[in-house]
């Protein structure tokens, strides 16, 4: 079931069984793409609406390794920048990237609709292997704040 965002132009899905089954069935693709062991930490899928921007930032520990997956669209192409750099995605195409290292954003989204997933991971022999499921003793329980 989706969650309002508090922001009225986003929707988000915390942690449901279908992302969380993309994020651990996408693994291997991502171990070999990175060339590292990878845990799964956590996932989500949001639905972003016109008008919607999404701020520069850097993600948390538990998103060493990060994927976000185009699922469908109404709309232009939206770019995801990465550390500066413009990545368009179309419907099915995936970007991976370090999620708590380089800046990424999106400008101001001009379509009616964007579905996407985003699938974490960490480094299992790196200093953030305790963020494995983010701490959580199961898959869907809420991650508890440290």
């Amino acid at each position: 079931m989706a969650v309002p965002h508090p922001n009225p132009k986003l929707t988000t899905e915390w942690k449901k069984n279908n992302s969380s089954s993309l994020m651990l069935k996408k693994k291997s693709i991502l171990e070999k793409e990175s060339g590292k062991k990878l845990l799964a930490t956590y996932s989500y899928w949001r639905c972003y609406t016109k008008y919607a921007v999404l701020p520069k930032h850097k993600d948390r520990e538990s998103c060493e390794i990060s994927a976000t997956v185009h699922i469908n669209s109404n709309g232009p192409s939206w770019p995801i920048f990465i550390n500066g750099n413009e990545v368009n995605l179309k419907k099915g195409d995936c970007v991976i990237y370090l999620g708590g290292k380089l800046a990424h954003w999106r400008d101001e989204f001009k379509g009616d609709h964007q579905f996407q997933a985003f699938l974490h991971y960490v480094d299992a022999d790196g200093k953030n292997k305790d963020y494995y499921m983010d701490k959580r003793n199961f898959w869907g329980q809420p991650r508890t704040r440290t």
